[in-house]
């Protein structure tokens, strides 16, 4: 019998649903073309309220490191991971109103990534 090892997970946005990574940000003024982007996609120190936490990330093909682990805004850069154990952790807080650090967040869902195992 042959064990397989998972040495490597990749998280990605769940497809065909722009709507799909909506942490922080104003989703109602938001530019549907920006929406479920790379160019809405916030990460590091400008996440401070409502964020998504995924150990040691480094880009899917070019192994570059992204040099932080904090997601967040409208949109998710797919990333990948072999932190062990595997997690994902979520932090939020009460404040949906605009205050002197971040913008207020408006009609925001949530999240839904899909992960990929990779073994070796």
């Amino acid at each position: 019998m042959i064990r397989l090892r998972y040495l490597i997970l990749i998280y990605l946005q769940a497809a065909n649903d722009p709507f799909s990574f909506t942490l922080t940000g104003d989703v109602d003024g938001a530019d549907n073309t920006v929406l479920g982007t790379a160019v809405g996609a916030v990460n590091g120190a400008a996440c401070t309220t409502d964020f998504v936490v995924i150990p040691n990330p480094v880009l899917p093909g070019t192994l570059t490191p992204v040099n932080t682990d904090r997601f967040c805004g409208l949109g998710f850069v797919s990333v990948q991971t072999g932190a062990k154990p595997f997690v994902l952790y979520v932090v939020t807080d009460t404040n949906e109103g605009a205050t002197a650090n971040s913008p207020p967040d408006v009609a925001n869902r949530g999240f839904s990534l899909t992960y990929t195992e990779i073994a070796c």
